[in-house]
């Protein structure tokens, strides 16, 4: 028999033995019973943290506070495990666990419950739940485990995997919010659901993997454009560590594009995808109009080296020069001082505030080689301040994505130019990239 009972003033000592950083205070207090010759045993323990963080990204937002372990099991003179409790118990997370282990049958019933998923993903709130079991008889463990989230999310998994998670063979339905991309899409935002139907056969890992995901009036909002794009409907298959991608979308402006093609799911992530504009309405209030149609692709690894390629054909432009200059810049000096969070949500959307300049000074993202032709043989109207003209040309955009350089030149069709009460008639222009 025994008792325990143990104060840590700081975790960060176990950071060694526990293989991670830890941080924290726990106070523990256990009592225990053992027969030392036929090895049963029983044992009952509780424990709290405060402050404690394991170094996980997904498991430290729902530990701040206070939190308390219980646990109390037992084992037999067989070597089987009866867990009475395993509970964990914190401000955003509440857990479970019970069964035995280590006998002829094994059976545990899980339970899991967040208080607010915005801990983890900021665009969604509102409880989620995980709750099944697991269990075998000398065999494969038999999984039937089930989950809920807000805005209807839900998740079921079936099937059977090794008892050394060497093979598995489990299917997994449901949906899920399309937030979750969000923090690798900043600014941008994603809203919307998908569904999955997907299966893992064999060793645990991408080329096991097989199904479908499929989305139906999703919304990616481009705030540094001032576009969106809706009513995304997209179909991605999986298999071979190979995604095949068919999405269809509306331009909030106008206008149509569709997405097409595959790309791995492992690094380097080579792809070969093409993106059809269909009478894409493109504007700038008081600077510019037009349409555009034609076909980019984008083909290579998306680490590095992937090429954008393709044509574009603009309809009729519409150039307008204003009467004063646009002047976009910041205000200089300008700072934000202790803003609350739904500002600095909306200054990161934004591209601004301290996180916008700390990733900027991370240097560019991965730059991509373009080679791009923009076709306009007429019909670009250049109108403001008397000037009245007709342009047409083409341009190939190359360089690439961080240091663009276009080529090409624009040819004057016809034109006039109103001033001081006379008109003069253009006969002979050229703009030249």
């Amino acid at each position: 028999d025994g008792r325990l009972s143990a104060r840590i003033g700081a975790l960060s000592a176990f950071s060694r033995l526990a293989g991670r950083p830890l941080s924290g205070t726990a106070e523990l207090a256990a009592t225990g019973q053992a027969n030392l010759l036929t090895g049963s045993a029983a044992l009952t323990a509780s424990a709290t943290a405060s402050g404690l963080t394991v170094s996980l990204p997904l498991l430290d937002p729902l530990l701040q506070g206070r939190a308390r372990i219980d646990l109390n099991a037992r084992r037999d003179d067989a070597g089987g495990l009866t867990i009475e409790n395993l509970g964990l118990d914190a401000p955003q997370l509440t857990a479970a666990l019970s069964g035995t282990l280590g006998g002829s049958t094994e059976s545990v019933q899980i339970s899991a419950r967040i208080a607010d998923v915005r801990r983890l993903v900021p665009d969604l709130r509102g409880p989620a739940s995980l709750q099944g079991t697991a269990a075998r008889a000398g065999g494969d463990w038999r999984i039937d485990m089930n989950g809920t989230g807000p805005g209807n999310i839900t998740l079921a998994t079936r099937g059977s995997l090794s008892a050394d998670a060497s093979r598995a063979d489990l299917s997994m339905t449901g949906n899920a919010p399309l937030a979750l991309a969000n923090p690798r899409l900043r600014p941008n935002v994603l809203s919307g659901t998908a569904d999955f139907d997907l299966r893992l056969n064999g060793p645990p890992g991408l080329d096991a993997l097989t199904g479908q995901i499929s989305t139906s009036g999703a919304r990616l909002s481009l705030p540094q454009l001032r576009l969106s794009l809706t009513d995304i409907g997209a179909n991605v298959r999986l298999a071979a560590s190979r995604a095949a991608v068919t999405a269809n979308m509306q331009l909030s402006s106008g206008g149509a594009l569709r997405v097409t093609g595959d790309l791995g799911l492992d690094a380097p992530f080579d792809a070969n995808l093409g993106t059809d504009l269909r009478a894409l309405q493109l504007r700038e209030a008081n600077l510019y109009e037009t349409t555009a149609d034609g076909r980019i692709t984008l083909t290579g690894p998306l680490t590095g080296g992937a090429r954008i390629g393709g044509r574009v054909s603009l309809g009729a432009v519409e150039l307008r020069i204003p009467r004063t200059g646009p002047n976009f810049a910041l205000l200089e000096g300008l700072s934000h001082d202790a803003p609350p969070p739904a500002v600095q949500l909306t200054l990161q959307r934004a591209g601004l505030g301290p996180r916008a300049a700390a990733a900027a000074q991370r240097g560019p993202q991965t730059a991509f080689p373009l080679d791009v032709l923009v076709d306009a043989p007429n019909r670009i109207f250049v109108r403001g301040r008397g000037l009245d003209a007709e342009l047409g040309g083409s341009l190939r955009v190359t360089g690439t994505t961080s240091d663009i350089l276009p080529q090409g030149q624009f040819s004057l069709v016809r034109g006039r130019l109103d001033l001081l009460g006379q008109r003069l008639d253009l006969t002979e222009g050229a703009v030249q990239l």
